[in-house]
């Protein structure tokens, strides 16, 4: 009983808070990126990616020579970045190839979601060695999550 005179003599006497005349600008930009999931257990986080025009890009930890391999922890560590369940999608890694050799120097990455097979492609990502890592290059969607 007390506590509930004293709520309701609060709510009759507490002076409500003016508003300002000029409300403060709200920002004006892109809605907020979706969550990222590189913090979970298992995952490795990697440096957050920077924008050239409608790309984004990033360099990765080293996860070894440049080989199919490497090219596929190497975009499994993006999805598992932008991708809350990033098992999945299916990746395939086409290398680019120079007077018939094979090099894994530069690859496409063609992501594909398995679950929605009808939907095609996913994304494609592009990886370059750079001597001691890959760079990443992806669509600027990927802010918004896979």
């Amino acid at each position: 009983m007390v506590v509930a005179a004293t709520a309701l003599a609060l709510l009759f006497t507490a002076h409500p808070q003016r508003r300002p005349l000029h409300a403060a600008p709200t920002p004006t930009g892109s809605p907020s990126p979706a969550p990222l999931f590189d913090r979970r257990p298992g995952r490795t986080p990697i440096p957050a990616p920077v924008q050239t025009g409608d790309l984004l890009s990033g360099l990765l930890p080293f996860t070894g020579p440049p080989s199919r391999n490497a090219a596929t922890r190497a975009t499994n560590l993006v999805l598992g970045r932008y991708c809350s369940d990033p098992s999945r999608y299916g990746l395939t890694i086409e290398p680019y190839t120079e007077d018939r050799s094979i090099g894994f120097d530069h690859v496409d990455v063609v992501v594909v979601d398995r679950v929605l097979t009808d939907s095609g492609t996913e994304m494609q990502l592009s990886l370059t060695w750079d001597g001691s890592a890959y760079r990443w290059f992806g669509p600027l969607s990927l802010v918004n999550g896979c």
